[in-house]
Parts: structure tokens; sequence; C-alpha cells
């Protein structure tokens, strides 16, 4: 099976915008250098009003991306064309099936008055090309989109990893269903979007692309939102209790649900990484560090979970087995 991995330089753009709004220079350093100091003055001052709009909403530029995403008009208008059309931005968002199933933040923010940071940002889009940043794009960053998307579609043939990972996955969340972009400035190297668009960042390299899709689909809300009660039980457990007060990162989980969350986690990576590619160094470098982690792989190796069972029976057998013992 192949993906069809889409590409779009509306959503490539806006999200170098964002990393230079942040300073998210990491990845892209050699790019930001090249652009940042001859952008024009009305574009200097739009990103410094843009950092104050981050500032109160984290999630501003985020927001305008998931909209684009399932617009109808994506890949015919012109990135500058249809950051001028906010209205139809909206109307579109608001006729597709996502909008009733999207965070209530999400919906607050569509029914706003975000235009004036979205003419901020296209402002910013128009001094870019005007740079040549388009140009740039087509000539070094196509090719690399490209190329990374014939080698996950390689890896993908070679390990075909959707029968495995949709076993533990949600009827709704299956994940060769999905809708898949690659991107050139995603600095989250992988990210979800209503469950359905997944990005993915060049930086992303063929090797790590299942450790990137697990992370963020095995534990969709969905599943979480069901597994999070059945860790609210395992806080009775004296043992479990103690492993989590000697973790030398306790203050980073917080709490002992957190910790049996990421825990868990863990274990599910590496039981599915190894199933799908049989590659021994990563249990010995994900679980070593977290005891629970490695009884819990144990358990998925000797206890496979059938099709039959649900993801929520399967974790509650789990857990009346480990804490029992």
């Amino acid at each position: 099976m192949k993906l069809n991995f889409e590409i779009s330089y509306t959503i490539d753009v806006l999200l170098f915008i964002d990393s230079m709004i942040r300073g998210d220079y990491d990845d892209f350093g050699d790019d930001m250098k090249h652009f940042l100091p001859m952008l024009g003055t009305v574009s200097d001052k739009y990103l410094k009003k843009l950092k104050k709009k981050l500032r109160k909403n984290p999630q501003f530029i985020e927001f305008i991306v998931s909209m684009i995403l399932v617009h109808n008009q994506l890949h015919i208008l012109t990135a500058v064309e249809l950051l001028k059309k906010p209205k139809q931005i909206v109307s579109q968002f608001k006729k597709s099936p996502y909008y009733k199933t999207s965070s209530p933040e999400l919906k607050k923010f569509a029914n706003s008055n975000f235009e004036r940071g979205l003419s901020y940002l296209t402002t910013i889009a128009i001094d870019l090309e005007r740079l040549g940043f388009k140009s740039f794009w087509l000539k070094e960053k196509l090719t690399l989109l490209k190329m990374r998307s014939r080698e996950y579609n390689d890896e993908i043939e070679r390990f075909n990893p959707f029968d495995r990972i949709n076993h533990w996955l949600n009827e709704n969340e299956l994940l060769y269903e999905s809708k898949w972009y690659i991107l050139s400035y995603s600095s989250k190297r992988f990210a979800t979007f209503f469950g359905d668009f997944n990005v993915i960042s060049t930086s992303v390299t063929e090797n790590d692309l299942f450790e990137k899709m697990l992370s963020y689909l095995l534990f969709a809300e969905s599943n979480t939102k069901a597994i999070k009660g059945i860790l609210r039980k395992t806080g009775k457990n004296v043992s479990l209790k103690l492993e989590f007060k000697s973790h030398p990162d306790k203050n980073h989980y917080k709490n002992l649900v957190n910790y049996v969350e990421i825990s868990l986690k863990i274990a599910l990576k590496v039981h599915l990484i190894n199933e799908i590619k049989q590659d021994d160094n990563v249990k010995i470098t994900r679980l070593a560090d977290y005891p629970l982690s490695q009884e819990i792989y144990g358990y998925m190796n000797e206890y496979k979970k059938s099709e039959v069972v649900t993801i929520e029976d399967y974790i509650t057998s789990m857990f009346k087995h480990l804490l029992s013992e």
C-alpha cells in the first residue's frame, strides 16, 4: 500500500512564518537567516504584532492551518488568494463535517474576529514571495518533499505497518484512511488535525517514521479518554506508587496516572516497532528506565491482543494481571 502525501506551499509558508514569529530556528536556521533580515519594515512590524497575538493564543496560526486544511480550494487558489478570503475560509470550515467535531477553542476562534491577524500573515507571505521565497521553495524544498514521500512509501511497502497499528485504533481512526501532508516547516515533526489529517515534516527520517506515527496516533483523544479511567484505578497499588516516587522524572509526569500512561505508551510503541521492524535496539533504549513499561511489554508479548478484544478491555485485563502479582 502507498500513501498519497499531499504537498501544500500555502501551509508550508504559514508554518515558515510561524517559525519566524516563535524564533524556532533549530531546523530552519539557514532559511531564516536568509529571508528574515530582508523583510520590509511593514512585515517587521506585523511580525511583532503577531508575536503579541501568539502570546495570547499560541494556537493562532495552527487554527488557521486547521481551517485551511479542509478548504475545498486549498490546491486551486494560490497562498495569497486563499489568505485574502477570511470569510470564505470560515464558511468552508463551518460547512465541513470537521466543524462539529472540532474543539471548543477552534470553534470560538472561527467565530472570532481574526481577520486583522490573517491580513498580517498575508502581507508577510507577499513580502516573502517578493524576496523569492516561493522560487526558493520550488527549487530547494519541493525536490526534498518528493524525495521524502518516496522514501516513506518505500518504508511502508517494506514493512506494511497498517494492520498492526490499526489493530490498536478505534474504527473511525484507521491510519490508512487518513489524509497525509508532507511539509518542510512543520516544527512539530508530526501533527494530527481532527484525527484525520496527518502532517509530517521532512526532518523525520524514514527510519523514525513509525515511531512518529505511533507517538501521535495510537493514543488519539478518543482512546485516551477511555484509558484514563482505567489508569486512575492503578493509584491504589503501593509498589507502583513507590516506583513513581523514586523515578527521576516524577516531577515532569506530576502524578501517578500520567506516569502509568507514559509507561503504557512506551511499551506499546516498542512492542509495535519491534513487531513491524524487528529492531532490538528499540527494546533496549526505550524500556530500561521504566520498570512498569518492561512489565507491560512482557505482558503484550505473552498475551497477544486479539482483534475481537477492544483496547479498553485488553488494558483493563492487563492491569488486573500486573497489579495482582
